[in-house]
């Protein structure tokens, strides 16, 4: 009795926490550009500053949808955009999901005028190490100046959610990888101003380093995104299409069974449970409009249920008791 009921006050907790959470994620604000990757390159952000597509072929994302990523060859695909930030003095955010083939080339690149600073990119180095480079005008002693890399293991073929921030006040540059901090640092350089420069997604702006690989959701925020943000970004699709009263899970919290109730016309959707490592635990194809999922030998805590299929999907954070 005694062990109910602390699990019962530590679910209130998660609950309460759970809706702090989600009052301190707003991902529409200082979002200056928003590419989605469904079916184009189209930025969908207010500032429509729409990608042009070289090379680069449309392919699945991370949730099987097709269409709905861009594959780049690591040869001389890659995407332009427009956007800018013009040399301003301002705090940024880049998050995207990345699954690469070999340990080369450019994510994403602005550079001034290809050869001269500011310049900010995540690229492979020589090393084969993931780098978040930054440098204002300030050329300092060596281009390695404006390298913070990871020296972690990261595999071929997987996908992986970066989030680069930059604080330009305290001039702290950090980078997370699956919402966990990989890179935490001042900046070697004083960084006096951003780019005077378009953005390329996939490859280099001088056309030397160039990325093998997919990329999928790509986003800039004129702010630092918080952890909060930045976790909800990894654990739950931004594209999300949420069907209000269309689909329903209950009991939530469970104790051993939830079911799931889909009020639309498709025919066949698949349903995924996640850990909050974002671990999928558990998948199945559903062909019913109502489906009872076992969760009895599911240990208790917190996870994600994550439903989809072509045309849409929603994830809610699910408790089990």
């Amino acid at each position: 009795m005694r062990k109910k009921i602390q699990l019962f006050i530590s679910i209130i907790i998660l609950i309460g926490l759970n809706t702090i959470i989600h009052a301190q994620v707003n991902l529409d604000s200082g979002l200056v550009a928003n590419f989605p990757f469904n079916g184009d390159a189209d930025d969908i952000s207010i500032y429509n500053n729409h990608g042009t597509v070289n090379g680069a072929t449309l392919t699945d994302d991370r949730f099987g949808n097709p269409n709905s990523a861009y594959s780049f060859d690591g040869l001389d695909d890659y995407i332009d955009s427009d956007f800018n930030f013009n040399g301003i003095q301002s705090n940024f955010s880049f998050s995207y999901w990345f699954n690469f083939n070999i340990k080369d080339g450019k994510i994403f690149h602005m550079q001034e005028n290809l050869t001269d600073n500011p310049e900010i990119n995540n690229d492979f180095n020589s090393d084969s190490l993931l780098d978040f480079y930054l440098r204002g005008t300030d050329p300092g002693n060596g281009s390695e100046e404006g390298c913070s890399l990871y020296s972690g293991t990261i595999n071929t073929e997987t996908w992986y959610h970066a989030v680069c921030t930059y604080d330009f006040i305290s001039q702290t540059k950090k980078m997370y990888l699956n919402s966990d901090i990989i890179i935490l640092t001042t900046s070697i350089l004083n960084i006096d101003r951003l780019p005077i420069s378009s953005l390329r997604i996939g490859g280099s702006r001088n056309d030397v380093k160039f990325f093998n690989g997919i990329i999928d959701d790509f986003r800039i925020y004129n702010r630092i995104l918080n952890e909060d943000e930045i976790d909800y970004l990894f654990t739950t699709s931004i594209n999300d299409v949420l069907f209000n009263n269309s689909i329903e899970i209950y009991p939530n919290p469970a104790i051993n069974y939830i079911t799931i109730e889909i009020d639309n016309a498709y025919t066949s959707y698949y349903i995924e449970i996640l850990n909050m490592t974002g671990k999928i635990i558990f998948h199945k194809e559903i062909r019913t409009k109502r489906e009872k999922i076992n969760m009895s030998n599911f240990d208790n805590g917190v996870y994600f249920i994550r439903i989809r299929n072509k045309d849409f999907i929603k994830t809610e954070k699910l408790i089990k008791y």
